[in-house]
């Protein structure tokens, strides 16, 4: 059994958006510039991993109860999944114990599993052979009065932008500048080919230890229309004085460090997103840094966010 955070980065972008952004498979494929089945196929995946090891569920099932978890059934198969996990105590603790996990990502409540508690984690570890004491209908009934699961909302909320980052990348420059006459960093490799499309890295943002700041971000290098990119997705960040901007770096061991540019707005919630492509190889870095707010051309990185990136195995480069 896995966390969310041990997938690859193709598995934790398909179910980070499928948990944030209440979208179908097909939906996303579009945004993703991916067939839907492969889609599907890496969320079923994922849950798989992240569920308890053993094939105590039989794969047709384990891919109709990852449907039913992540939201992509009618009501009538939610339903019939829902009264197949109640006569099953395997397939409801293998469903229990996949819950748990998406529940630390999702911003969204989750579809009940029978005999879990109202938020849904605290039975998961339970010995479940005995069989559910309540009908279905009792449980149904429990969870629309308690107001239904409660999911936690740790770190999802920052990815709601994705989707809209991915998109603009097909559009072009989206970071802007904070000077006239700043010009970004150089790197001695050229820009991998590469053929694939969708998100092939990522990196988790954070306030460096003993800081107060509250704020988080994601970072995701991104391929689309034959071209790479680094998108930035943030939550929390303080207001941006006039004329300035919160700076984006790469760093590596052995490159010099690279300004992308600038994320010049930040909405009333202190959230911000943006995406700039990337002439540099992207294995040249191992930190994507959010830089403190500047009026002027900084000359390296002064972090109030970073973190390190995790390549795909499939990812360019």
């Amino acid at each position: 059994m896995a966390r969310i955070d041990d997938l690859p980065a193709d598995q934790q972008a398909v179910l980070r958006l499928l948990l944030t952004q209440e979208r179908s498979y097909e939906e996303i494929a579009r945004s993703l510039r991916m067939a839907p089945a492969a889609v599907r196929d890496r969320a079923h995946e994922a849950l798989t991993t992240l569920g308890p090891a053993g094939g105590q569920v039989a794969p047709a099932r384990r891919a109709q109860i990852t449907d039913y978890l992540l939201g992509q059934q009618g009501d009538s198969d939610a339903l019939g999944t829902y009264e197949a996990l109640e006569r099953s105590p395997s397939e409801r603790g293998w469903a229990r114990v996949v819950s748990g996990e998406l529940s630390t990502l999702a911003t969204r409540d989750l579809p009940e599993v029978p005999g879990a508690s109202a938020n849904g984690v605290a039975a998961i570890l339970e010995d479940d052979d005995a069989p559910t004491q309540e009908s279905g209908a009792a449980v149904r009934a429990k969870a629309r009065a308690d107001g239904g699961p409660r999911s936690s909302r740790r770190g999802g909320a920052i990815l709601l932008g994705v989707l809209g980052v991915l998109a603009t990348l097909a559009i072009g420059f989206f970071i802007g500048r904070a000077t006239k006459g700043d010009s970004s960093g150089s790197s001695s490799s050229k820009q991998p080919a590469a053929s694939t499309s969708g998100i092939f890295g990522q990196a988790n943002l954070k306030p460096p230890a003993g800081s107060s700041s509250t704020a988080l971000a994601v970072a995701y290098f991104l391929r689309s229309n034959g071209a790479n990119g680094v998108g930035v997705t943030a939550q929390k960040l303080p207001a941006l004085p006039k004329k300035s901007g919160y700076p984006i770096w790469l760093t590596g061991r052995n490159a010099k460090p690279l300004l992308l540019g600038y994320i010049q707005s930040v909405d009333a919630n202190g959230s911000a997103s943006g995406v700039t492509k990337l002439k540099q190889n992207p294995r040249d870095y191992n930190t994507v840094v959010l830089g403190q707010a500047t009026k002027t051309t900084p000359s390296g990185p002064v972090p109030l966010l970073s973190g390190a990136v995790t390549f795909g195995a499939s990812s360019a480069g």
